[in-house]
């Protein structure tokens, strides 16, 4: 796989005590998914990496649902690396500014709602918004609020 240049670190993340961010912000309160996530995956070890997958709103879609996968790394070169692997797979991506050293609002493989992938220092998140079941035009609401819900997720972050 070819390798890009990435933007400098600016954050280095403690890999211990990672868990489900709460969603504080604006976006969440409008979107009816605020508060804290619910985990739903836990991986890896305080030692070398920590990857945590949490989901605000209903498994069923009934409403506007966010998934996360959070992965935070000990290692700069893991952290880059997955980075790199992650943000070079992605459908249809726009830079999104705003939020993190480096975000893209994407197309998801499943092709429901939008995807958001952000990089800030040792650790980097994919954010699914996926609108209600049925809903139509969804997508415009979530994009709108693609990189507040981004920030909300890695603003928990323990400074290592």
């Amino acid at each position: 796989m070819a390798s890009r240049s990435l933007p400098p670190v600016t954050h280095k993340w403690s890999v211990a005590g990672v868990k489900c961010p709460e969603l504080t912000g604006a976006a969440g309160q409008r979107l009816k998914v605020g508060g804290e996530g619910t985990e739903t995956r836990s991986t890896g070890s305080e030692d070398f990496s920590k990857i945590i997958e949490c989901r605000w709103g209903p498994e069923d879609r009934s409403t506007i649902s966010i998934t996360a996968k959070l992965s935070v790394w000990a290692n700069q070169a893991g952290a880059n690396a997955g980075w790199q692997t992650v943000s070079t797979t992605l459908v249809k991506p726009q830079a999104l500014a705003g939020v993190g050293d480096e975000a893209f609002v994407s197309q998801p493989l499943n092709l429901r709602g939008i995807q958001v992938d952000v990089r800030t220092g040792n650790a980097y998140a994919t954010i699914h918004l996926v609108p209600a079941a049925g809903a139509a035009g969804g997508d415009a609401e979530l994009r709108k609020a693609a990189a507040e819900i981004a920030g909300d997720i890695i603003d928990e972050l323990v400074p290592a």
